[in-house]
């Protein structure tokens, strides 16, 4: 009895953070806070919260870090330090203690870019990792983008969701989208004005009439590949903001069905409380018709570089169950028919929403990842699964 009460004392104590430190990501966290790291070996990762919250034991060490490769802890100028866990907020750095707040950055945390010169999607790109360059570590990467250089375009990204905090997500803030540093001589926040996309359109189809019927209505949004939403803090949500993780999308798609999609894939991994390997891509140039009706393809700039998708593709994998479900739309909100590239399954597995049918918000359905592949060949070998990812 004694010893049972003594058990359950110790536990209430933990509960109540007595033993431990926790930094909550909605309230302890800004743009100078540090990233929190972890160390395997000779790889330095995010350290990933559990549920609302990161923790540790009291005396535990913290890797924290500042990036760019120019920033530094205020407190030490140093780029990465280890601090000690004494609780709640308080951490000790070199002997003094702090809290939380107080171990931030000199300047803002930002994101960068790292080639792998590696290629992927069958040889169509070079793969990068994206993530943030802290000074003396190797690079942390947060995502990886498989990307044309040549012209310029995206072809598939791979990032996790996790699902134990999602929901407790910090929310970003408004950020604007950058190069980082791709050697590519194309202009891209010009071409993605909307006067210069009426202006390319009008090229390409050979009137201003003809543009009108497109750009009346819409225009091509930045899509986001890996979506910012899916971070857990307003630092890793920039990481998403580089035109290697966007394609031209028309808005009423992006804020339409695509938007439930990703929508989807968040609901899913908060209901598993688990973490969801995603893929998301894109295939094929969408193509118009021009004022004589013959359909050319669309593209951004006059060397045919940022090619317009015609469809937009996301996988969403769990290891646990080994079960995976691809998700396609049509990014073509004028088309006047239905296509498939695959036999459509949302309705067997509980994916369905009635608005997927909508081609004017982006027609969309689902697919087996082994159908998929079959016809999109840039979609890595490495996503395989046993069983279908169910919703229900």
């Amino acid at each position: 009895m004694l010893k049972a009460l003594i058990l359950l004392t110790c536990y209430i104590w933990f509960a109540n953070g007595a033993t431990q430190c926790s930094v909550d990501l909605q309230r302890n966290f800004n743009k100078r806070s540090p990233l929190l790291l972890e160390q395997k070996g000779s790889t330095y990762s995010l350290q990933i919260p559990d549920g609302s919250k990161f923790r540790w034991r009291v005396g535990s060490g913290v890797l924290i870090g500042c990036s760019d490769a120019s920033n530094s802890i205020s407190k030490v100028r140093d780029h990465s330090a280890r601090v000690s866990c004494v609780r709640n907020l308080e951490f000790t750095l070199r002997k003094k203690k702090y809290q939380f707040r107080q171990l931030e950055c000199v300047s803002p945390v930002t994101s960068s870019i790292q080639s792998l010169k590696t290629s992927c999607g069958g040889g169509l790109g070079t793969l990068f990792n994206i993530g943030f360059e802290v000074k003396g570590l190797p690079f942390v990467k947060y995502f990886q983008s498989c990307y044309n250089v040549k012209d310029a375009s995206a072809i598939y990204t791979e990032h996790e969701i996790f699902g134990r905090s999602i929901a407790l997500a910090q929310r970003s803030g408004d950020h604007s989208f950058k190069t980082g540093g791709i050697a590519s001589k194309v202009r891209f926040s010009e071409e993605y004005l909307q006067v210069s996309q009426r202006e390319r359109l009008e090229k390409l189809l050979g009137s201003t009439t003809e543009a009108n019927k497109y750009m009346s209505s819409t225009f091509l949004a930045k899509g986001h590949l890996t979506p910012d939403r899916d971070a857990l803090l307003d630092t890793w949500a920039t990481a998403t903001y580089f035109y290697i993780n966007a394609a031209p999308e028309w808005q009423v798609v992006n804020t339409g069905n695509w938007k439930r999609v990703e929508n989807a894939a968040r609901k899913k991994a908060e209901t598993l409380k688990d973490t969801i390997r995603v893929f998301t891509g894109v295939y094929d140039v969408l193509k118009l018709p021009d004022v004589n009706r013959t359909m050319v393809p669309i593209t951004l700039t006059d060397r045919s570089q940022i090619p317009v998708p015609k469809w937009f593709w996301k996988i969403l994998y769990h290891k646990k169950s080994d079960s995976a479900i691809a998700f396609v739309t049509l990014n073509n909100p004028f088309a006047a028919t239905k296509e498939y590239l695959c036999k459509n399954i949302c309705n067997m597995h509980g994916w369905d929403q009635q608005e997927y049918g909508d081609l004017s918000r982006g027609l969309t359905y689902c697919c087996t990842v082994k159908e998929l592949r079959s016809v999109i060949k840039s979609i890595p070998a490495s996503v395989n699964a046993k069983n279908v990812l169910k919703l229900r």
